[in-house]
């Protein structure tokens, strides 16, 4: 634990919300302080999840566990006063594991100054992204009032919100500005689409009735999406965005992309991405977010296992092809076991995509199950819902730590339920990516 430093004056925050850096300046850690109902807090400023900016995060009330800010790429709440992910269990109730993902530090006001006073004990999920620049201030339905502290300056959030992080590259410049610790080897120029703009939309797919693939060219950007891990792209459209993950398969062009696209009763932008034709357009910006990025590029591992809920897939199929098309050997992967959670069996064709990005490798066995939540009658294989159990009994960890790595995705409640299913199977937290 450190000591209290002054990292602003107490008139940034007027708007109720500051961006700092703790200790000031270029090796300072980003902390977002935010006043709500007339106390303070001091919150890591980037999600622990994949990345999510905090500092315009929206606030809930939940019973039982107070306010909550609300990251605005995956609608995470996470408590501001003990740093806990909180989650709508299966039975409808909102609840937690107790484990503190997102650090938070402590604050007060003294002769007009805000001071921070940063918690650093043990090691917290949201210590990935904490001396990195936290991405674009997305999610916003309309301007936020606040500032932040950069160099010195105070300067609206709106025009200040551009930094990038190691993770996800938000800057056009190669450059960064994060601190020593964050910086990333030299690499190729990265795409940055901080604006929206329209690309082609090649072909479309229809998988299932409420299910289908748009396959985008990215011609003129300077991204090879080949190195995607997980991150998403922003779509726009009639003035509402929503982020997808996309992916490539070994059929794909270098300038190609895929996104897979369910349609939600009551969706806003599903229904009308499904109006799209070849030959339409559709806007984009990013990419945002990603995976850990060492989780990756670091991963050797003997056995993989990928557990994805409905369109969850795309994400496994960046991370699939990033370690076996580009260095498998490097990897030491020789199994790679995915489970698709469905709803129905109409939607068994998805996997024809699947196995289109299985990687053809003499060295790696890749297998793909099927379980189906609301199976017709014609269904023969695995019917249900994904339980305890059934990771246990299916998807043990292995004696040796490290040696079996359990990754998954798909909707919120999915993934909450899915991890804890991993930790009671008795994976180790390091093991797990979600």
């Amino acid at each position: 634990m450190t000591d209290f430093v002054p990292v602003c004056d107490e008139s940034a925050l007027s708007g109720n919300r500051a961006l700092v850096q703790v200790p000031p300046g270029r090796d300072g850690r980003y902390v977002a302080v935010i006043r709500h109902k007339g106390a303070l807090h001091a919150i890591d400023a980037t999600c622990y999840h994949m990345g999510g900016p905090l500092l315009t995060a929206e606030i809930e009330e939940v019973e039982g566990f107070g306010s909550c800010v609300v990251c605005p790429w995956h609608r995470y709440q996470i408590t501001l006063k003990e740093g806990a992910k909180v989650y709508m269990g299966i039975d409808g109730k909102h609840t937690t594991n107790g484990k503190c993902k997102q650090r938070i530090h402590d604050v007060k006001i003294h002769d007009s100054k805000v001071w921070v006073k940063l918690n650093l004990d043990g090691k917290i999920e949201s210590d990935t992204y904490g001396h990195k620049k936290p991405a674009p201030a997305q999610g916003s339905t309309g301007p936020r009032s606040g500032h932040i502290i950069g160099n010195g300056v105070n300067r609206m959030i709106s025009n200040s919100m551009r930094g990038g992080d190691g993770a996800a590259p938000w800057m056009a410049s190669s450059s960064s500005s994060s601190s020593p610790s964050a910086a990333l080897p030299p690499r190729k120029p990265s795409v940055l689409l901080p604006m929206f703009q329209p690309f082609v939309v090649k072909d479309k797919k229809v998988l299932a009735p409420n299910l289908f693939t748009l396959k985008i060219s990215l011609t003129g950007a300077l991204y090879a999406f080949s190195t995607l891990q997980a991150k998403h792209l922003e779509v726009s459209i009639d003035g509402t965005q929503r982020y997808y993950t996309p992916y490539i398969t070994p059929g794909c062009d270098r300038d190609e992309i895929i996104l897979f696209v369910k349609i939600y009763p009551g969706g806003v932008v599903s229904p009308k991405l499904a109006e799209i034709l070849p030959g339409g357009t559709i806007d984009l910006r990013g990419p945002l977010g990603g995976c850990r990025k060492d989780f990756v590029q670091n991963m050797v591992a003997k056995k993989l296992i990928m557990v994805a809920g409905g369109t969850g897939v795309a994400p496994m199929l960046q991370i699939l092809h990033a370690l076996l098309r580009k260095n498998p050997e490097a990897h030491n992967i020789r199994d790679v076991e995915i489970l698709m959670c469905l709803r129905s069996d109409r939607e068994i064709s998805v996997t024809s995509e699947t196995r289109a990005a299985e990687l053809s490798n003499e060295t790696v066995t890749t297998t793909i199950t099927h379980l189906v939540s609301e199976p017709s009658p014609a269904w023969e294989g695995l019917k249900g819902k994904i339980t305890s159990e059934f990771v246990t009994k299916n998807f043990p960890p292995s004696d040796a730590p490290g040696e079996t790595k359990f990754l998954f995705c798909g909707p919120e409640r999915f993934n909450v339920a899915v991890e804890a299913m991993a930790t009671a199977a008795g994976h180790r937290d390091d093991d797990i990516q979600g």
